[in-house]
């Protein structure tokens, strides 16, 4: 499965990808560093832009677009601004899948996504352009990682066919 990673940070979703066996052929991120990391970690597959810039021709054909979008805006840890600018890069995503139409999109945000009305938005805006989004919520602890750290992982296609279910925890 021929993957792409946007907003990549320093690679841990691609990371991820990659140890199930997908070919991650695209990453984008902005930040110098994270970019950098990215590189040394997962290879040259990195285009190192902020993603208002990108369009689908910029990106090569993929069968799963992931993204992990600015969550400051959404976090418990922060102020909760509905008004925060960075809230609205998932649709950015939207954006991006419409342009390049992957089979399966991902997209990771914490959970206060859930609560600010967004989850409603990303299946709506979603739908719109035939895909189907399902929204699970996950506690990183459930899956091994040392914290208590809850996200969102929104799973879609645009095949008709059901939207994964995330595994049993194995701590359960």
């Amino acid at each position: 499965m021929r993957v792409i990673d946007l907003f990549a940070g320093a690679g841990g979703a691609s990371l991820g990808f990659r140890d199930a066996g997908c070919e991650v052929v695209a990453a984008v991120e902005w930040d110098k560093d994270a970019a950098a990391t990215y590189r040394v970690m997962l290879g040259d597959h990195m285009i190192e832009r902020d993603i208002r810039e990108i369009s689908g021709a910029d990106l090569p054909a993929c069968d799963l677009l992931h993204a992990s979008p600015p969550c400051q805006g959404f976090s418990y840890a922060g102020k909760r601004d509905k008004d925060d600018p960075r809230n609205d890069y998932w649709y950015e995503v939207l954006r991006i899948v419409s342009e390049l139409r992957p089979a399966w999109v991902t997209m990771e945000n914490v959970r206060g996504m859930l609560t600010m009305g967004e989850d409603k938005a990303v299946i709506v805006a979603f739908r719109a352009i035939g895909y189907e989004m399902t929204p699970h919520l996950l506690c990183a602890a459930d899956y091994g990682v040392p914290q208590r750290r809850y996200r969102v992982f929104y799973a879609g296609n645009r095949l008709g066919l059901p939207n994964p279910v995330p595994p049993a925890s194995p701590a359960q």
